[in-house]
């Protein structure tokens, strides 16, 4: 058996399971993926959003987990 591992880059962001814990999380990243304002190639924009999206949970992940830390890579 042959294993043939592909790097696709870097990941958007990590997701830390006990977010789906607290009632108010599917409504911050909607809320959040709503108001992004992205231009130009619609492939490019949902990675600019995802680019967004990570920097603004790294911050309510501190505010609302402030005990809960991300690893960064």
């Amino acid at each position: 058996m042959k294993s043939h591992v592909v790097d696709w880059g870097p990941k958007p962001f990590r997701f830390l399971d006990i977010w789906q814990e607290d009632k108010r999380f599917s409504g911050f990243v909607k809320e959040k993926w709503e108001k992004y304002v992205v231009k130009g190639n619609q492939v490019f924009g949902i990675r600019d959003k995802f680019k967004m999206l990570k920097g603004d949970l790294r911050e309510w992940n501190k505010e609302v987990f402030s005990y809960i830390e991300m690893v960064r890579k």
